[in-house]
């Protein structure tokens, strides 16, 4: 319960000012998987077709992961580096007689709603581009679950490292670009060599990639994904831990 109480009021901030600009949030998470689904669904998956059947059907758990990476990630970090940086309200999260663990996962959670809204939302436009519905069970559900907190969670880390703004945007294009495009949202990283499949492998997207797709076609999952990203998730979690107990995160006033 005393967790509860101390998530909880941060949660509710959260959301009431995600409530002020949701359709612009959703609008905004939902452009690039459109964009994705029209170029790789449309245009090149008409002329692909896998053991699955169409491409589209392929492709799309492996455009549900990217957005959830993207919405999640996006949904928590930035809004730390603005708090510390500029405004300076997370200062009153600091001082206020609540647990860093509370903390953590306060906003953690907050990403986890933001990516929630955007995968929905997906998931209802992927039906206009043709898609099958998915096969919901709860192999499925836990595998997106698992990846919305994981960039959650990793987006909390870099919102409380990065020194500006500009330094979010280069986490941004240094690490979660390269895995939109090579975490197995868009082809079998099987068909890579060796060492980079092996390496790719191990970024947390592709379990989730993976898991997600396998669920969403009916097929045997592998328990290495489940490994995966709970290893993933613990690891996040004690980073973020340990740099709201060690870290110095709030600039002087200039």
């Amino acid at each position: 319960m005393q967790l509860f109480r101390e998530v909880f009021p941060i949660v509710l901030r959260d959301l009431i000012v995600l409530k002020r600009r949701l359709i612009i949030l959703i609008g905004s998470n939902l452009m690039g998987p459109i964009l994705y689904l029209t170029a790789f669904g449309w245009g090149l998956g008409s002329q692909i077709h896998t053991s699955e059947g169409s491409y589209l059907n392929f492709v799309l758990p492996g455009i549900l992961s990217l957005t959830a990476m993207t919405s999640s990630f996006n949904g928590s970090g930035p809004s730390i580096t603005i708090s510390r940086i500029y405004t300076k309200t997370f200062e009153e999260l600091l001082i206020a007689p609540i647990k860093t663990s509370s903390i953590a996962v306060a906003k953690i959670i907050t990403g986890l709603i933001r990516g929630i809204l955007a995968c929905i939302s997906l998931i209802f436009v992927s039906f206009f581009y043709g898609a099958n519905p998915f096969l919901w069970n709860a192999i499925f559900v836990v595998h997106l679950i698992f990846c919305l907190l994981i960039f959650s969670s990793m987006g909390v880390v870099a919102g409380l490292i990065a020194s500006s703004h500009e330094t979010m945007n280069r986490l941004n294009s240094f690490f979660i670009t390269p895995m939109a495009f090579l975490g197995g949202t868009f082809f079998n990283t099987s068909l890579l060599p060796y060492p980079i499949s092996l390496i790719i492998s191990l970024l947390p997207i592709t379990p989730c990639s993976n898991g997600l797709r396998a669920a969403a076609l009916g097929k045997s999952q592998n328990l290495s994904f489940f490994f995966l990203e709970f290893i993933w998730l613990i690891f996040l979690v004690s980073i973020i831990i340990y740099i709201l107990k060690n870290k110095e995160l709030t600039t002087p006033y200039s």
